[in-house]
């Protein structure tokens, strides 16, 4: 049996990284990617749209320096990662935590001396 847990969102980089270093000396970098998607409404024929904002993690230190170092607010990029499910507790209730890891990013319109890909394995 094969098993695959992976995502890709394709949109506009909706901030800019943010690379924090935490106590342990690892460092983290988190960023936001909005994807857009339209419908037609079946009962006015109108066309809508709607925005979805999804938070990134990045783990990886060698993807994590790619990261700071190209990637931008307002850059087209598709973003290729996996999930991972964190359960917590808190004051007595339990809830689950769903992170979106990013593994691997592609510029849809590289500019400049902007790699067209970068990032790798989740090795971290």
């Amino acid at each position: 049996m094969h098993n695959r847990n992976r995502f890709e969102f394709i949109g506009n980089i909706a901030s800019n990284p943010e690379v924090t270093t935490l106590e342990s000396g690892k460092k983290v970098c988190n960023l936001r990617i909005a994807v857009n998607e339209s419908w037609k409404d079946q009962q006015t024929g109108e066309r809508k749209e709607n925005t979805d904002f999804f938070p990134i993690v990045v783990w990886n230190p060698k993807t994590i320096e790619l990261v700071e170092k190209w990637v931008r607010k307002g850059a087209y990029m598709s973003i290729e990662g996996k999930l991972k499910e964190t359960r917590k507790e808190k004051e007595g209730f339990v809830y689950y935590q769903t992170d979106k890891i990013g593994l691997r990013f592609h510029f849809l319109e590289p500019k400049g001396d902007t790699p067209d890909e970068f990032g790798g394995d989740d090795n971290d």
